[in-house]
C-alpha cells in the first residue's frame, strides 16, 4: 500500500506569495480578514472580492491602505499582479462601488404620502 501524499492544499497562489489582508468596502460597514496570493492579477483578485463585498468587479475600484491606515495608492491595472503593488500582511483594500445602482424595476405604485422626503415643507 502506497501512503497517501499530502491534500490538495490552500489552492493556487496562496502559499509563500500570500497576504493576509482586511477587505472593506463602501457598500458595508465590515472588515473581512482573508489571505490572498500575490500572483493574482488585479481583475483576477477583484473577481475573487466579489462575494465578499457585494460589488461585480466591473464596477470596483480598489485602494490599498498600510497597516497604520495610510493611502498606499489605487490597485488601478487590472493586468497588473497584486504583488506588484507594495501588499504587505495587515494590509487593508478597501472596494468603492463605482458603477450606479439598477434602478427599481417595480417601483412602488402607491407611495406613502406621509414620508419625510414626499411631505412638503
Amino acid at each position: 500500500m502506497t501512503a497517501a501524499g499530502p491534500g490538495p492544499g490552500p489552492g493556487p497562489g496562496a502559499g509563500p506569495g500570500a497576504v493576509s489582508l482586511a477587505v472593506s468596502s463602501s457598500l458595508n460597514a465590515f472588515r473581512a480578514h482573508k489571505r490572498y496570493g500575490t500572483g493574482l492579477t488585479i481583475a483576477e483578485f477583484k473577481c475573487k472580492l466579489e462575494l465578499v463585498v457585494g460589488s461585480p468587479a466591473s464596477c470596483m475600484e480598489l485602494e490599498l491602505y498600510g497597516p497604520a491606515e495610510e493611502l498606499l495608492g489605487r490597485l488601478d491595472c487590472d493586468e497588473a499582479l497584486l504583488g506588484s503593488y507594495p501588499v504587505a500582511d495587515g494590509c487593508r483594500v478597501h472596494a468603492l462601488r463605482r458603477c450606479r445602482p439598477f434602478p427599481d424595476p417595480f417601483p412602488d405604485p402607491f407611495p406613502n404620502p406621509f414620508s419625510p422626503i414626499l411631505t412638503p415643507k
